[in-house]
């Protein structure tokens, strides 16, 4: 039975698997409802049984039981074979999921990915229909979303394949392959039908998705140091949701085009927008060629044949949701966006980027912040050179041409690129002409640079908005390669060539030129360089020096130190302009025939130059002449010719003759001698002659002696005067008073600089400053030369508004009041001023940008806002600088007018004795917003900086200085009944320097006591990059344990000074505010017990990366209580990780230098410096608890390369422990006056570049084993009684000495000097005795030298045990000297040098020795 119960039939199989699958039979009986015919392999007989079928009643009665019985199983057999018939076909289905599961699960594969295909096809249509805005029919979007569900159903079973397909019949998962199975060919039977349905949506081909091949970003300008910055910045600002349009700026060919190609593709990369396309505008803007660029991009089909429409395409193209960036490349002018189809602003998700040779254009567009694109750096530009150019330029005979090849092309990529590529694979002539052509600025013989780099400027030419523009800039060209060309003399030139038809005054003038110069620098022509002066691009003005040889413009420039005469030229009628530089020309030409010469420079040293007396006599035209650095005995009389001349520049010219000739130039209009010397006595008065002068500038560095009154006085069309110094003399005649006087008659004058002795300001009309709007007036009352306030004003062209009073008192400056209404520079140094406001500017000093006080001793308030203030006061004023006001109380008393102090950004404060309170009412927005720098110096009576309300308002602040100011407690003021208190925030401050405050505790206090940090909790300084802190004599604890880890995550780098209180710089949390710490300097902070405290610190996951591990070097002297520089590090924690220099003196408590924990952490440690510490045992210790006699796990230091130690007397090894080292870079060591020391460390050392020991004086000793070396040294010191240090050994082995027979030992001894009051060290002693034999001296019988050295000699011996020593030891050294040498040969043998020098060596330092050490033992 038990064999036949283990078979179970398949009835009964198939019922329990029913049971386990849980298939209901109710499936079984609609199968046998259903009378489907299913074929099957049983072999059942058919019946056809029918339910009418008449019965059979007639039985013969012989038979009838047996025929009954066949009848009945009959029918019982026909209807059991019909019931099996109609209940094995489901059942056999059920076992065809059960059997062919893995192959129903293939197939439906097959056929999800067969319909994944053809579902992808049909997307494609359905991309390409919606890129044109066509409607999608309900159907396909009902077929594609059917088509994703049942992808997502098949994949949940298609998950479960990998767990059953190769599992046994018998494994547990049998039932999961039945459900698998069927579920897999039910969904078959649903992919098919969707196939079938998908077929009618099916092409043989799609529409391609749009696609643009984006080149490999060119290495030429990508990835450089000056480039990187820039595209960092506008890939923020392009992820920045306010900002839509930005402009990429910059001259032509400096790489804006490849720029904008590197933001896109970074942005596409980072998946920042859905779509980026890049569109060229180019100088001939077409609109509809730009929008069949974007629609070729969006892959869009126009329909419309109208701007507007085509616009309105796009505009809902580009709306659709997606976030898109549009950049539009080499915009020339003003584009309309919306005329495009470019939606921008709203609730579009598009953005645009340009690039423009022309800033102004980017603004015109709605650009939000535009990004200027500067020239390559000089390293940069010849990376770039010599890739183009190869390896060739390396060579020595290429490479310093080719350094001069890339210096001329100013780091312009698109020139280095063309010359670089033209170059490559040219011989050095060639190499030769070129950069012969490139100095001379006339490129003729390589096509690509004036096809293609000169090309770019010249359209850039040709593209400005004006032909004043042109001609301005070409005026540019003129002047040398790299000179800052100042803006004052081109508004001179320009006036003398009335180049201007509809500006007929020298401020009109003035204006137009600078007007143009902004155009000129936002289209990248020229560079702004800063106020006064523009500068213009070598490649530029080469280009420029090219369109104006073929122009109008004919220009000849000769830029060549080397020239001493006038250049030869066939002709010399087509030139307008000839500018001439040259250091050595001393000769000019004669008989010159220049017809239609405008504009003649020469520029030359300070030598004497010839000028023929006829040079002048063939440039009739000529209207500007400017000469500049000449010495001239005469004017040649042909200048009288000059008959159109309207400006003469005789600027830095020593002229020693009459220059009444100048007086016939009756068109002059501007007269220059600026930083000329004058030496000829008096101004000829025939200059007053000069009817149609505009501009006379006398600031002469010398001279003239006398000016007559009459001069100026008949000037009557003068509108700039310049005086100059004029007046700075001892002695004040009444010819200068009527010059004075003289000043009212000159009715035209809206410019003047002039410096004045008080006496003279009283004879001047109140009427000369009315009509003046430039001046710079200067009034002194003492010496002239001892004010550096006034010198600073007298030699620049571009000059501010200014107004000088030093030293002078209320009753002298009636008449220069008029003049502070307009005055943006005020200096005052007025001793009985009270009320700055109410006795000098009643309207609050409108104009005023910056403000000078210095010894206004009765002013007690800048302001007095308790009295009448104009709501305008100070509303411009960017800088103040108060100094030595003993009575000054505070800044402002009273409530700050509304929009005072606005546009603040510096503040000094210097020598206020009284000063109590900066602000001491509260003050609002915008007042201080600006502020951007503060330094106070010596203000001894304040005790806070700021009250919370002007902490608040200074969210500019970037500096922050406080100096010597005894009484300041802390620098934020906490108000009474402020508990809680909002944090304090300066989220721009990045340096704050404290110095020699001795009271101060902490930056904001957050609670009475007195022992809190400097910084807590309620103080955030996102932005700091370096705290400097010295003299703080209160201070405790720099961080508090709760300071907030991002409040301080810039801090770069930190010094610590003479802080006696300090204990540590950081402690236990605390030490996590300092992530990106770079650089920390602490020094004479006698508490400092360690540097950094661990204990208690929390430690994080990570903690074992992060800790300190920007920090790169680390600098600690005179900390005389430092026992730790890391305490307590948890085992689990990393830090130093970077640290590369480490430099330790004067901390006499430390024992040991580094943990070997921390040790190994070091991989990057490059240099190491531990001097004059006193206790320190060795460099780096051991693990707590270990043996120092077991044998560690090596250290390496992989970057070490200087190790230096010095003054370390109790210093025995590197590492007691037995750790081996390993210094694979080490290459310089320095142990100098380390007596203690015997050996390097107990381990091995590993050194393999170092091959010689440093001990002092620049004395080497050669070595194979750092431990061999100090060892060997160390017995040969020993063998000598002990008594000589490195320093000493080294000078004694010295070959020099035994050349020179230094000491001959007997005489010496036999002298029998007495040693007995020897004051000096030995070594010192020694050093005068080589010194003396280097110079063949007899040392042994200088009396001199020893009698300096306080040696008294004598003639027997006082002491006969000490002579008796003496005698034994050098006896000893003689007896023992054969052993000693032989032991040396063997050593130099083994080293490779020879024996006998060697052994000349050791008899003299055992000689030399014996003398040292005989003379220690007499004295003691």
């Amino acid at each position: 039975m038990q064999g036949i119960s283990q078979h179970r039939n398949p009835i009964s199989e198939v019922c329990c698997l029913y049971k386990e699958t849980q298939v209901s039979m109710l499936e079984l009986f609609d199968a046998i409802k259903l009378q489907e015919p299913i074929s099957t392999t049983c072999a059942v007989p058919s019946l056809n049984i029918s339910a009418d079928q008449p019965r059979k009643e007639e039985v013969s009665r012989e038979g009838g039981n047996s025929k009954r019985k066949w009848e009945m199983g009959d029918i019982s057999s026909s209807f059991l074979a019909k019931v099996a018939e109609y209940m094995m076909a489901p059942v056999e289905r059920q076992f065809k999921y059960l059997l062919y599961s893995n192959s129903n699960i293939e197939d439906l594969n097959d056929q999800v990915i067969g319909l994944e295909n053809m579902r992808a096809g049909v997307q494609l249509s359905v991309n390409a229909a919606k890129r044109n805005l066509e409607v999608i029919g309900s159907d396909v979007e009902a077929w594609l979303n059917d088509v994703e569900n049942i992808k997502k159903e098949a994949d949940r079973i298609l998950e479960g394949r990998d767990k059953v397909k190769n599992s046994p019949w018998w494994s547990p998962h049998l039932g999961q392959r039945y459900v698998l199975g069927r579920k897999a060919m039910k969904k078959t039977e649903v992919v098919i039908k969707l196939q079938g349905k998908g077929n009618k949506y099916t092409k043989l081909s799609y529409p391609a998705p749009p696609t643009e091949i984006i080149s490999a970003l060119s290495n030429n300008s990508v990835g450089f140091e000056s480039r990187i910055s820039t595209t960092k910045n506008i890939i923020k600002a392009m992820k920045d949701d306010e900002i839509i349009i930005i402009g990429i700026c910059g001259m032509g060919g400096v790489g804006k085009t490849t720029m904008a190609k590197e933001v896109r593709e970074i942005l596409k990369v980072e998946n920042i927008f859905h779509e980026s396309f890049m569109v060229v505008v180019s100088q001939s803007q077409d609109i509809k060629k730009i929008q069949g660029q974007l629609a070729e991009k969006l892959d869009l089909h126009f329909w419309e044949t109208t701007i507007p429409g085509r616009a309105d395409k796009l505009r809902a193209r580009l709306s659709t949701g997606l976030k898109c960036l549009v950049v539009l490349d080499d915009v020339w002018e003003g584009l309309d966006l919306n005329e495009v189809g470019i939606p921008v602003g709203g609730v579009n998700n598009c953005k645009v980027i340009l690039t423009s040779r022309n800033e102004n254009v980017c603004l015109d567009m709605g650009s939000q912040i535009n990004f200027s694109v500067q020239v390559l750096m000089a390293h940069e530009a010849w990376n770039l050179f010599k890739e183009m150019a190869g390896d060739c330029v390396d060579t020595d005979d290429l490479h310093s041409i080719a350094k001069e090849v890339v210096r001329e092309c100013g780091g312009l990529p698109i020139a280095i690129v063309t010359l670089g590529k033209a170059l490559k694979y040219r011989k050095k002539h060639a190499w030769d002409d070129v950069l012969q052509q490139l100095q001379k600025c006339s490129i003729t013989n390589i096509p690509e640079m004036e096809n293609k780099v000169y090309a770019s400027i010249e359209l850039s030419y040709k593209y400005l908005k004006s032909n004043q523009a042109q001609s301005l800039l070409l005026l540019c060209c003129l002047f040398s390669e790299d000179e800052d060309i100042p803006i004052e003399y081109l508004v001179r030139y320009w006036f003398g060539l009335r180049l201007f038809n509809d500006v007929g005054t020298l401020r009109e003038s003035r204006n137009r030129v600078e007007t143009l110069l902004d155009e000129l620098k936002s289209c990248f022509l020229l560079l702004d360089i800063g106020e006064g002066y523009v500068k213009m691009h070598d490649v530029v003005r080469d280009a420029c020096l090219l369109i104006a040889s073929k122009g109008e413009h004919k220009y000849m420039v000769r830029q060549d130190n080397k020239l001493q005469e006038w250049p030869k030229n066939d002709s010399y009628q087509p030139y307008t302009a000839i500018s001439l530089m040259s250091d050595e020309v001393q000769v000019l030409a004669t008989g010159l025939d220049c017809p239609q010469l405008k504009l003649l420079r020469l520029i030359c040293g300070q030598g004497s130059l010839n000028i023929s007396r006829d040079f002048f006599q063939g440039m009739n035209e000529l209207d500007v002449f400017d000469f500049k650095g000449v010495l001239a005995e005469s004017l040649p009389p042909s200048l009288q010719f000059l008959t159109n001349l309207r400006t003469l520049c005789l600027n830095f010219c020593r002229i020693r003759s009459d220059i009444a000739l100048i007086g016939s130039l009756k068109k002059l209009e501007i007269l220059s001698f600026f930083g000329s010397e004058l030496d000829i006595g008096v101004l000829p008065i025939e200059i007053g002659q000069l009817t149609n002068l505009r501009l006379l500038d006398l600031r002469c560095t010398y001279g003239p002696y006398r000016i007559p009154s009459i001069v100026f006085s008949s000037l009557n069309q003068l509108e700039e005067l310049y005086v100059g110094c004029y007046f700075r003399k001892s002695h004040i005649t009444s010819e200068d008073n009527a010059i004075i006087l003289n000043l009212k008659l000159l009715s035209s004058l809206k410019t003047l600089q002039i410096w004045l002795p008080h006496v003279l300001l009283r004879n001047i009309h109140k009427t000369c400053f009315n009509n003046l709007t430039r001046f710079e007036i200067s009034v002194y009352r003492e010496d002239m030369t001892q004010s550096s306030t006034m010198l600073r004003s007298v030699w620049g062209h571009q000059f501010q508004n200014r107004v000088t009073l030093d030293r002078m008192f209320m009753q002298d400056l009636h008449a220069t009041k008029v003049l502070l209404r307009q005055t943006e520079v005020l200096y005052l140094r007025v001793p009985d001023l009270k009320n700055l406001v109410e006795e000098l500017e009643q309207e609050g000093f409108v104009k005023l940008r910056s403000l000078q006080m210095s010894s206004c001793s009765e002013v007690k308030y800048l302001l007095d806002a308790k009295g009448s203030l104009p709501r305008s006061t100070f509303i411009n004023l960017e800088e103040l600088e108060l100094e030595g006001m003993g009575s000054l109380r505070e800044i402002c008393y009273g409530n700050l007018p509304a929009g005072s102090f606005g546009r603040l950004e510096v503040v000094r404060l210097r020598r206020l004795p009284a000063l109590g309170h900066l602000w001491k009412a509260p003050i609002q927005p915008p007042a201080l917003s600006n502020l951007k720098f503060l330094t106070i110096r010596y203000c001894g009576a304040i005790s806070s900086l700021f009250q919370k309300s002007v902490a608040k308002c200074l969210v500019q602040i970037e500096d922050l200085n406080v100096f010597s100011c005894n009484m300041m407690k802390e620098l934020v003021l906490k108000e009474s009944g402020d508990e809680h208190s909002e944090k304090i925030e300066f989220p721009k401050l990045k340096f704050l320097m404290l110095n020699d405050l001795p009271k101060l505790r902490t930056f904001y206090p957050d609670s009475v006591i007195n022992k809190q940090p400097f910084l807590n909790q309620q103080v955030l300084l996102p932005s700091m990059e370096t705290l400097d802190i010295a003299a703080l004599d209160n201070l405790v604890q720099i961080f508090g344990a709760q300071v907030q880890t991002g409040s301080l995550h810039k801090l770069r780098v930190m010094r610590l000074n003479n802080c006696d209180k300090l204990l540590n710089v950081a402690v236990s949390d605390s030490i996590r505010v300092l992530p990106n710490l770079v650089e920390l300097e602490v020094k004479f902070c006698s508490s400092l017990e360690s540097v950094f405290d661990f204990e208690g610190l929390r430690v994080l996951e990570e903690d074992a990366q992060a800790m300190l591990s920007q920090l790169e070097t680390l600098k600690l002297s005179n900390l005389s209580l430092l026992s730790d520089i890391c305490k307590k590090v948890p085992t689990e924690t990393q830090c130093f990780q970077n640290l590369r220099s480490l430099h330790i003196d004067c901390c006499n408590s430390l024992r040991y230098l580094l943990s070997y924990a921390l040790a190994k952490l070091l991989l990057n440690l490059q240099n190491i410096r531990l001097k004059e510490c006193e206790m320190i045992e060795e460099i780096i210790t051991g693990e707590e608890g270990s043996s120092e006699t077991c044998v560690m796990s090596g250290v390496v230091f992989p970057q070490l390369r200087i190790l230096e130690l010095e003054d370390l007397n109790n210093l025995r090894l590197f590492c007691a422990s037995t750790h081996n080292f390993e210094f694979p870079l080490l290459d310089k060591v320095l142990i100098r006056n380390c007596p203690s020391m015997n050996t390097f460390c107990s381990g091995l050392v590993s050194a393999p570049k170092l091959d010689q020991l440093n001990v002092g004086n620049d004395q080497r000793v050669r070595m194979d084993n750092l431990n061999n070396a100090i060892h060997r040294m160390k017995e040969k010191c020993s063998s000598i009684n002990g008594s000589c240090d490195m320093d000493l050994l080294q000078e004694i082995e010295r070959s020099e000495f035994k050349e020179k027979g230094i000491l001959n030992m007997s005489e010496f001894i036999d002298a029998g000097y007495d040693a007995s009051g020897w004051l000096l060290d030995p070594k010192d002693m020694l050093e005068d005795v080589i010194e003396k034999t280097k110079n063949g001296h007899n040392t042994a019988n200088d009396d001199l030298l020893f009698e300096r050295m306080n040696l008294a000699p004598f003639r027997r011996p006082r002491d006969t045990r000490k002579h008796r020593l003496f005698r034994e030891i050098i006896d000893s050294i003689s007896m023992d000297g054969n052993k000693v040498v032989e032991e040396s040969e063997k050593e130099d043998i083994e080293m490779g040098t020879g024996g006998d020098t060697s052994y000349h060596a050791l008899t003299l330092g055992c000689i030399v020795c014996s003398f040292v050490f005989a003379v220690v033992l007499l004295a003691i």
